[in-house]
C-alpha cells in the first residue's frame, strides 16, 4: 500500500517542475529567429533594393547564416518569456552594401549583425519568437 500511494505523489512533483519557458539558444528558437531574418532579408530586395545577378550569391549566404554568441538577457518564468541577444553571421551582402562597409573601413568578410530578440510559450505550447529590428551597420 506503501508503494501505491507514493507514485502519484513522485508523478506530481515531475509534472509539476516541468519548465517550458524557452531558451535563446535552442535550436528551435534559433532556426525560427534565422528564419525571420530570411525573410526579412528578401523582402527587402524586393523592395527597391536590386538583385543585378546576385541571386545566387544571397540565396547561398541566407542558407549559410548562423546565430551566434547568444546570450540572455531576462527570463520571465511566470509569462514563460526570454530576451535574448546575438549575433548573425554570414549575412549576404549586395554589392552596394558591400562597398559601403568598405568605405567605412569594416572588412565584409568579418561583417556581423547584433540582435535582439525574445521567445515566448503560448498557452496551447507553441513557441513566439519576435526578432526587433537591426541595422546592417552596427
Amino acid at each position: 500500500m506503501k508503494n501505491l500511494f507514493l507514485i502519484p505523489i513522485i508523478s506530481f512533483t515531475l509534472i509539476s517542475c516541468v519548465d517550458d519557458t524557452p531558451k535563446c539558444n535552442s535550436e528551435e528558437v534559433k532556426s525560427i529567429v534565422l528564419e525571420i531574418i530570411k525573410e526579412e532579408r528578401l523582402k527587402s530586395l524586393d523592395n527597391g533594393f536590386t538583385k543585378i545577378g546576385n541571386e545566387e550569391i544571397i540565396q547561398k549566404g541566407l542558407d549559410t547564416m548562423t546565430l551566434n554568441l547568444i546570450t540572455t538577457k531576462s527570463i520571465n518564468k511566470e509569462i514563460k518569456n526570454c530576451e535574448c541577444e546575438g549575433v548573425i553571421i554570414g549575412y549576404p551582402l549586395i554589392f552596394d552594401e558591400y562597398m559601403e562597409l568598405l568605405k567605412s573601413n569594416i572588412n565584409p568578410k568579418d561583417h556581423k549583425i547584433n540582435i535582439n530578440y525574445s521567445a515566448q510559450t503560448t498557452e496551447e505550447g507553441e513557441t513566439i519568437v519576435k526578432v526587433e529590428p537591426y541595422y546592417l551597420y552596427n
